[in-house]
């Protein structure tokens, strides 16, 4: 007997899934930003500053913070504005804010995992390496920090790419009949 695969087309159903799912959006979003800032706390006290492991860790913690920002900034716009069909436009200065905010979410996602990557790398190191002196500095909390700026440098340089790929221009002003 032969397996027979299916493959379906998006369907009304899952678009409108997809549609109510994303409304709540900001409360994932919300829960995620909370759990990381108590991820800061805990890892930046004076106790869990004692190796490079830590160090990286409170560096993921801290690029993922940025994630949620941008669901829940559009969410509070909509509490202020509304989300009716009469919504003015964003503004120039609001659509250039957004992107800044979609670039740094790019630039911190990819801090993240690579941060994510050089902690294995440096726990695999640290670990074969334990009896050595020489490869000591490794476990240092200051290397951590080394790895964590030079991570951002790095994503923050190819972020400067997607972030100037686009330039937003204004095209008119927003107008509504005046009321009578």
């Amino acid at each position: 007997m032969e397996a027979k695969m299916y493959s379906y087309p998006p369907t009304t159903v899952t678009s409108n899934l997809v549609t109510v799912v994303g409304g709540y959006e900001y409360i994932f979003a919300s829960i995620d930003l909370f759990v990381n800032i108590f991820h800061v706390y805990i890892l930046s006290r004076r106790q869990m500053r004692t190796s490079s492991m830590n160090s990286i860790l409170l560096g993921i913690a801290m690029a993922d913070m940025v994630f949620p920002i941008i669901a829940i900034k559009k969410k509070i716009r909509i509490w202020i504005v509304g989300d009716g069909e009469c919504i003015p436009p964003e503004s120039l200065l609001e659509q250039n804010i957004n992107w800044l905010l979609y670039t740094l979410r790019d630039d911190f996602r990819r801090c993240s995992t690579w941060l994510g990557l050089m902690l294995a790398a440096v726990r695999t190191v640290a670990v074969r390496n334990s009896m050595n002196h020489s490869f000591n500095y490794i476990s240092q909390p200051i290397f951590g920090w080394k790895i964590n700026l030079s991570v951002l440098l790095l994503s923050s340089f190819l972020s400067i790419f997607y972030y100037l790929r686009f330039e937003i221009l204004e095209n008119g002003t927003f107008w509504t009949m005046p009321m009578k």
